[in-house]
């Protein structure tokens, strides 16, 4: 991750070992990490300077491997970490009559190559009527369902996502600040927690949807509009 790069550089200035957990590709075919990963050539990108990578998949590390990014020892599969949180959740995973839904929130435009190439990162395109949408039902939802709580969870609620969402309620609600009492948007509690507590997740494009059919939670993905046929 490019955040880390002074963080990189520092540990290895004082000989500490800099280990990157990374989180992303973990579920993505082959064929498309070699197109994403392999044929980018990645060893024009910023070299890393820790010591080891966590990924997600065999499939990644073979592609970090053969596009000759990182040598082979310095990349260890751990699968995704936070599954063994589901995973042993199962046994104590609350019945699904809480009285909460949350929606993991997610961008309109995917964070790929192919997307910065063209328009930049997180760019308002993409699956543009379908964000507006589903982050509107949640609003509407609250006025309906007072004895109910709905949690709208981004990743970070910040910058540009965070207009996206404030606008979506403003549609709405008319006023942000008008939204009702029972409805919150949080980017502070894990979405492990979050999945726990809740009696309906809504997620898109999202690890959380598998993360929640795991502990059994009932589950909505929104298929409609942009990514209707898709």
């Amino acid at each position: 991750y490019r955040r880390n790069i002074l963080w990189e550089r520092a540990c290895k200035k004082v000989n500490l070992p800099f280990v990157c957990l990374h989180r992303e590709s973990a579920v993505e075919e082959p064929d498309v990490l070699r197109r994403l990963v392999r044929e980018k050539k990645l060893n024009f990108h910023r070299p890393f300077y820790g010591n080891q990578i966590f990924a997600g998949s065999n499939h990644f590390k073979a592609a970090l491997v053969e596009s000759r990014y990182v040598k082979e020892d310095m990349v260890v599969v751990t699968g995704l970490p936070r599954f063994d949180i589901s995973y042993h959740r199962l046994q104590q995973s609350k019945n699904s009559d809480s009285k909460r839904v949350v929606l993991f929130s997610f961008m309109p435009a995917f964070s790929v190559p192919e997307v910065h190439e063209t328009h930049g990162v997180h760019i308002e395109a993409g699956f543009v009527e379908l964000f507006y949408s589903v982050h509107q039902v949640i609003a509407r939802l609250a006025l309906a369902n007072q004895g109910y709580e709905f949690i709208i969870k981004p990743k970070w609620y910040s910058g540009l996502w965070k207009e996206l969402i404030d606008r979506a309620l403003e549609r709405e609600l008319g006023d942000y600040d008008m939204r009702p009492a029972n409805l919150f948007v949080t980017d502070t509690q894990a979405a492990q927690d979050l999945i726990h507590n809740s009696g309906l997740v809504v997620a898109f494009n999202s690890t959380t949807i598998v993360e929640a059919i795991l502990q059994k939670k009932p589950t909505i993905v929104p298929w409609y509009a942009e990514a209707a046929g898709q």
